[in-house]
């Protein structure tokens, strides 16, 4: 009696296209210095002037968050608040409008579901929290991918994303050629 060999299994479309890992880091470095510089930008321009006009606003609710908030935090804290909320909009916004952040289109990099189509604002929104709570602790959701098979981050295995080189999906097929 002869024993069946089941099929193999069809190869996913991501194979082989996974971001290599220092393509990966390089992408990220250069989204944490744009991060970092919007949050440098916004804390120049909104920091402690933000506090003098709220305090001197007419309107009691402003004027008690002013003194209240914004007066009662270490100036770290607040920094660390600000940079996180750059942080945020940055990982949510970028990806649902272009597929990618300015870091990834830097380096030729791409974002996709598991559907392998552009990353939807709220899986970019999960992905992203995901990315909050993973990578702060001694960058264990970065390092993850140096380790993983697909090469995927712990932020993108949970969140069901890819970090693809070059497109995800097909591109449009070239118009018919006319007489």
């Amino acid at each position: 009696m002869t024993r069946r060999v089941p099929p193999r299994a069809p190869r996913v479309a991501w194979e082989g296209r996974s971001a290599p890992f220092w393509r990966r880091g390089l992408a990220g470095l250069s989204d944490l210095l744009l991060c970092l510089g919007g949050t440098l930008l916004l804390g120049s321009l909104a920091g402690l002037p933000l506090r003098e006009l709220l305090a001197s606003s007419p309107l009691p609710p402003l004027d008690w968050f002013a003194d209240r908030v914004l007066g009662s935090l270490p100036e770290l804290l607040r920094w660390t608040l600000l940079g996180g909320g750059v942080v945020a909009a940055y990982f949510t916004v970028f990806p649902p409008l272009f597929a990618r952040t300015p870091g990834g289109w830097l380096w030729g990099l791409q974002l996709a579901g598991p559907d392998l189509q552009p990353l939807r604002p709220g899986r970019a929104l999960g992905r992203t929290l995901l990315l909050l709570l993973t990578v702060p602790p001694g960058g264990l959701g970065f390092w993850w991918a140096a380790a993983d098979r697909q090469r995927r981050a712990l932020y993108d295995r949970l969140s069901g994303s890819y970090l693809l080189v070059g497109p995800p999906w097909p591109a449009a097929p070239p118009p018919p050629a006319g007489p």
